[in-house]
């Protein structure tokens, strides 16, 4: 317990000062939490251990992520998302040849799918925030409530399994997280929007799910590599991964449904 608390501290002093602080610090840490992420996922899903792989991995989250910043610092006009995109697919897999006893094909596919996911993400988040920081708070609403109360749903009320993925989560925990979520973050945006939207209730169900989802998609993870947490990162919470994991899903699936929002 003593670890978690601190542990929350830390998200506390990390997280906060950059959402009040806002812009380039907000930019900086979104990055940074991003590189993390991307660390322990190659780490748990690759073999490869291969310094290069990462700090390619790093530059490549980053260019995506700032693709207009450092288009503007290079001074390349022609440079367009598409082809930093393409050379990141024939880097590493053109690395996958020579280097094939360290990086092998499949892995290769796997880091460009790590950096395609995290940047595509973490550029979403940064961008719902810089639009307004109440729709970030807004998501962010979602995964916090939907993934507590389908803990304490689960822990009260909880007697069918949801999944064999995560043998803990239960049916009656995942209706409870998405109902309180519903109406929670229902109450938050007629408070913070000051407007009635009827479309936002199927919004927040389906980011809710989504999230639930996200969830499940990072546990398998973590249950086919044989690992409780992605890293010690963060005391008594594990990994970047094990605190954003429905995080990231959600983000995804708010730039879908942000039109209705």
């Amino acid at each position: 317990m003593k670890k978690r608390i601190l542990g929350g501290f830390i998200l506390f002093v990390l997280l906060v000062p950059a959402l009040i602080i806002g812009g380039r610090l907000f930019k900086v840490v979104a990055t940074l939490i991003s590189f993390g992420g991307a660390y322990e996922l190659i780490k748990t899903t690759t073999k490869t251990k291969l310094k290069t792989v990462y700090i390619l991995s790093f530059m490549y989250i980053f260019a995506l992520m700032h693709f207009h910043f450092v288009k503007s610092v290079l001074n390349i006009d022609i440079l367009t998302l598409e082809s930093v995109y393409l050379s990141m697919i024939l880097v590493f897999l053109g690395l996958s040849l020579p280097l094939r006893d360290k990086l092998s094909a499949n892995d290769a596919l796997k880091v460009i799918g790590i950096i395609v996911l995290l940047s595509f993400a973490f550029r979403s988040i940064v961008d719902i925030y810089f639009d307004s920081i109440f729709k970030l708070i807004f998501i962010v609403l979602i995964a916090t409530m939907t993934d507590i109360f389908a803990l304490v749903g689960g822990m009260l009320i909880g007697k069918h399994k949801l999944t064999s993925i995560s043998p803990k989560k239960t049916i009656e925990g995942s209706l409870t997280g998405l109902i309180v979520c519903t109406i929670v973050t229902t109450t938050y945006y007629l408070i913070a929007m000051n407007k009635i939207n009827l479309k936002i209730i199927p919004v927040i169900i389906i980011l809710s799910i989504v999230g639930q989802i996200g969830d499940l998609f990072f546990s398998q993870i973590k249950r086919e590599n044989d690992i409780k947490d992605y890293s010690n990162l963060i005391p008594g919470h594990g990994g970047i991964l094990d605190r954003f994991d429905s995080l990231i899903f959600i983000a995804l699936a708010y730039e879908i449904l942000k039109a209705l929002i």
